[in-house]
């Protein structure tokens, strides 16, 4: 798989292509669920120190609720708005069912540890059904990794993803 030749829109309102932002540097590109998702916010705040990686988060909300939310989780990293869609569907991340992806035990393990560290649920800012999705992309554009959650809940963590970054 490749990335798809498109243009995106940050946070910063800026347009610019997608490979502008792997093509002098690997790119960990991290599709997240809605902006008041606990695992979103928990998975932004363990990401932050990776300040050596060039991690790129992509979001549903719209500049300013996307802005916003990078300020407020003190991220140093990139995002990506796309709150059509239309990234996630290019990448084809699937949406969730209630039983198998939001009711489980991994689930309701993991919100409680998220919970435990300080991270809660809020509003919905975009699609709560959508299933977030973690991608290696080289600077050739290629995909070298990526990890499509099987629930709203698999994400994941520093160490993964430093992991697939080092050389074979």
């Amino acid at each position: 798989m490749n990335a798809p030749e498109v243009d995106v829109q940050l946070s910063t309102g800026e347009c610019v292509p997608l490979r502008s932002l792997y093509e002098n540097e690997r790119m960990v590109l991290v599709f997240l669920r809605h902006l008041g998702c606990v695992f979103c916010k928990e998975h932004v705040a363990q990401l932050r120190s990776l300040t050596d990686i060039n991690v790129v988060f992509v979001t549903l909300g719209t500049i300013d609720q996307t802005e916003t939310f990078r300020k407020k989780m003190k991220s140093p990293h990139k995002f990506i708005c796309d709150p059509e869609k239309k990234l996630h569907d290019l990448f084809n991340l699937q949406r969730g069912g209630l039983a198998a992806d939001f009711i489980n035990p991994h689930v309701i393990a993991r919100a409680i540890s998220a919970m435990l560290k300080g991270f809660f649920n809020g509003l919905p800012i975009g699609d709560a059904s959508q299933l977030p999705g973690v991608f290696l992309v080289e600077k050739d554009g290629s995909v070298t990794w990526e990890q499509r959650a099987k629930d709203i809940a698999d994400i994941p963590g520093p160490k993964d993803i430093k992991t697939r970054l080092e050389p074979a």
